[in-house]
């Protein structure tokens, strides 16, 4: 979740680096159809987010970003 990464991915330095990791990992299969870069918005964290638990194809939902201190950082409050 980020302004920033939403509007030029080469910024995303965290999500490329959290699918390293997880991948590196026995047993885990990261699939690159199922990443995404969403701006700080509720409605579109909380759509996208839904969206993956309601497909049965996601087992598991990492998240990275808009966890800060600034007033558009607002993923705690989406993600229960």
């Amino acid at each position: 979740m980020s302004d920033t990464a939403a509007e030029d991915s080469a910024a995303d330095l965290s999500g490329p680096t959290i699918q390293q990791i997880v991948s590196s990992t026995e047993g885990l299969n990261v699939s690159d159809t199922h990443c995404c870069i969403v701006p700080d918005e509720k409605e579109v964290i909380a759509r996208i987010t839904t969206e993956y638990c309601a497909s049965g194809e996601v087992d598991w939902i990492i998240t990275t970003g808009g966890t800060g201190f600034g007033v558009r950082d607002v993923t705690p409050e989406v993600i229960f």
